[in-house]
């Protein structure tokens, strides 16, 4: 027996290293940065979305804005008040909006900065915005409105529980949201990558009902972008690198289109 202690123990030490290695690895600990005043960089954080749909005649287009705060041992807050947020549409005639803090006397269940009511934004149309905040970098950012999405509608076929379709490629859209319904609820859900070249295929199974209706959200590239690189993981503590598609500041300015194809 005595021959065989010495390479059980190494091998039980190099599995308890081991496993040390990987949970550090997993919690981030190797990647976590050093931790000083000089690596934190002042700046708003933006989420913005442009899109041409409305609620009750009031476009849906939105922003949210934050202040970025050390993570310890700061007082200050991550309410901004009030902002100075302008979108201009770019153009051979240049137009500006004023995004206000509202929520239209609850048409919407959350305040933001949100157009006035001559704000209707079309597909192709590009946006810039421009945030200002005393004391803090302007932050400025671009997007451009993609197509609503479409629905080959000689691809649509439905067997038993089954769907199935094609969406049309379209330059202008880099990711889709689409959403079936079954005798008005939801039987499905599906996110995927928008393909430019060919028609998207798309299949749902295994709900319950016949399916009535499908809605499709298109997104930007800078919204495909920023939802497939922000952490989304349950992996809390795994240190991530700041990431943005604005300019001095952190967030995301995107747009979407929306469709709804009624099936019966």
């Amino acid at each position: 027996m005595k021959g065989f202690r010495i390479p059980v123990i190494g091998l039980l030490i190099f599995l308890v290293t081991g496993c040390q290695d990987v949970v550090d690895f997993y919690i981030g600990v190797p990647l976590q940065p050093s931790v000083d005043e000089s690596g934190f960089i002042p700046g708003l954080n933006i989420f913005g979305i442009i899109r041409p749909d409305s609620t009750d005649a009031i476009n849906n287009s939105f922003i949210m804005l934050q202040k970025v705060i050390p993570a310890v041992g700061s007082s200050d807050s991550l309410d901004v008040g009030t902002a100075l947020v302008r979108v201009e549409k770019t153009g051979v005639i240049a137009v500006t909006y004023d995004f206000m803090l509202t929520r239209y006397d609850t048409v919407f269940r959350q305040e933001a900065y949100r157009p006035d009511d001559d704000f209707s934004p079309q597909a192709g149309d590009v946006f810039l915005v421009e945030c200002t905040y005393t004391g803090l970098p302007v932050l400025t950012a671009g997007t451009i409105v993609p197509n609503a999405p479409e629905i080959m509608m000689n691809t649509v076929v439905q067997t038993g529980n089954t769907l199935t379709f094609e969406i049309q490629p379209d330059t202008s859209i880099y990711m889709l949201d689409i959403y079936v319904y079954a005798d008005g609820m939801e039987a499905g859900y599906q996110r995927i990558p928008g393909n430019q070249t060919a028609g998207t295929p798309v299949t749902f199974s295994s709900f319950h009902g016949y399916a009535d209706s499908i809605d499709i959200f298109g997104y930007d590239n800078n919204l495909a972008v920023y939802c497939m690189t922000s952490n989304t993981s349950l992996n809390f503590n795994k240190y991530r690198e700041s990431f943005s598609t604005v300019e001095n500041g952190y967030g995301v300015f995107g747009a979407l289109n929306h469709t709804r194809v009624y099936l019966k």
